[in-house]
């Protein structure tokens, strides 16, 4: 559905222009009528009905076109006030790249599989930002949130690599950090994508329940998308093993 809207709706105001010249036009007709016997009029006044009322309206008409110009009409869709809202919404992709990420149960690797996720998820978002963070034994923001899918990718691509070095799995540490690469925005909402495998008791550890009441309490959403199968598979040890 559209729904017409007007950028200066005063611009109306300018109809009184026209109307103001007609209303002493009629009072200037009167005292005409006023002034003339009225079997003298025909001589006193040219009266042409038809032509006149015409011309009026046609003068009319266009002092209406013209304040409607002025006024700015906006035809908005109702799928446009959406797409709109969704501007005011903060995504933070919180990405494990720990050494059980490698593990090759989803081809690739866990990690690839997730990274391809994140990749095309730019072309499902309706104008949300995205950022990314990444966390293994240490956690760190790569970038904060951009509504520019190529800047976020940019990133993906070039951030294989920044943990390699910090081996484990601090997800309250990465839950942490994660909330605050989201910008603070007064009426904006905000939420974190979890991208892991994790097990059960990291994901339960109290640690990792603080940081999401945390977050409960800032008002930021928390989504997963767990990656492994059940039958699981070996994690690579870094050294071709």
């Amino acid at each position: 559905m559209t729904s017409l809207h007007w950028a200066s709706p005063w611009a109306f105001l300018f109809m009184l222009v026209p109307l103001t010249f007609l209303a002493l036009s009629l009072r200037q007709r009167q005292r005409i009528e006023h002034y003339a016997d009225p079997a003298l009029r025909p001589w006193a006044l040219c009266e042409q009905p038809h032509a006149g009322i015409s011309r009026t309206l046609l003068h009319l008409g266009a002092w209406l076109c013209l304040a409607a110009a002025l006024a700015g009409p906006r035809v908005q869709q109702e799928n446009d006030a959406a797409t709109a809202s969704r501007q005011d919404v903060s995504i933070m992709a919180l990405l494990d790249v720990s050494a059980s990420m490698h593990a090759a149960d989803l081809a690739p690797s866990r990690l690839e599989r997730a990274r391809q996720k994140l990749y095309t998820l730019p072309e499902q978002l309706a104008g949300e930002s995205i950022g990314l963070s990444l966390f293994a034994g240490t956690a760190g923001v790569v970038m904060p949130p951009s509504s520019d899918p190529a800047v976020f990718r940019h990133a993906l691509e070039h951030s294989a690599h920044l943990l390699d070095d910090a081996p484990g799995t601090e997800l309250a540490l990465a839950l942490d950090a994660a909330a605050r690469g989201l910008p603070k925005t007064a009426g904006s909402a905000r939420a974190i994508l979890l991208l892991t495998d994790g097990d059960t008791d990291m994901v339960r550890s109290n640690a990792v329940l603080r940081s999401a009441e945390a977050l409960r309490e800032a008002g930021v959403l928390l989504f997963i998308l767990g990656l492994g199968t059940e039958q699981g598979a070996p994690i690579p040890d870094g050294a071709g093993g």
